[in-house]
């Protein structure tokens, strides 16, 4: 009964989508009286579940990260995989003049998730090996999944290397963990298959799931 569950997902889910997958730019928080990370030095910021590992050097003047998050209401999905958190904008600024600050180095952004944000329908998870992390530069007009997402299933964690300013929200789906999608909004355009395409895309999803 499960693997039905999940094939049924599998078939309504077009593939691609192009649709609206934008958001609302969030309010973002102030200006800290202290900075978040001190010049050339390392630090690790936790902001509610998501957590940032700055390495030293990674910033030539204090910065700090001005954030905000928008609400998951309508779970977004890209390709075969659905949104599970909440998207969380993350802007490193100078703590000096307030200007969009440049690393010169990418750092570590993760997320801790729970059985909550697995959950599909009441007894149907997501698996953990699924999950990415997502990052969008223009309030979701485009999104690009991180292909160096790892999912840490011990400590629950999903943790992937960035070196940009934008939102980020976590995904998961019924899918070969080793799938990633970019996504580009195309006005007008429908790429979606076929009930046919759709079937047989479904079946050798489930195929790679179960094998």
């Amino acid at each position: 009964m499960k693997y039905v569950l999940i094939l049924l997902v599998i078939l309504v889910t077009p593939f691609p989508v192009y649709a609206a997958k934008t958001y609302e730019a969030p309010t973002l928080s102030s200006t800290p009286r202290e900075p978040d990370v001190r010049k050339d030095q390392g630090a690790t910021l936790h902001f509610s579940l998501w957590t940032h590992i700055v390495p030293p050097e990674t910033f030539s003047y204090d910065v700090y990260f001005q954030n905000g998050c928008s609400t998951k209401t309508l779970p977004r999905n890209i390709g075969r995989y659905w949104q599970i958190t909440d998207i969380c904008d993350f802007h490193p600024r100078s703590h000096f003049n307030k200007a969009r600050a440049v690393p010169n180095r990418a750092w570590i952004i993760g997320f801790r998730y729970t059985d909550e944000n697995l959950e599909f329908l009441p007894g149907l998870r997501f698996p953990e090996n699924s999950l990415k992390i997502a990052y969008s530069s223009d309030y979701g007009q485009s999104w690009t999944m991180l292909k160096s997402s790892t999912v840490d299933s011990v400590n629950n964690t999903v943790a992937a290397i960035t070196d940009k300013p934008g939102g980020y929200m976590v995904m998961a789906g019924f899918v070969n963990p080793a799938t990633y999608y970019s996504y580009k909004e195309v006005k007008g355009i429908s790429t979606r298959g076929s009930i046919v395409e759709r079937i047989v895309g479904g079946f050798l999803s489930l195929f790679r799931l179960v094998r």
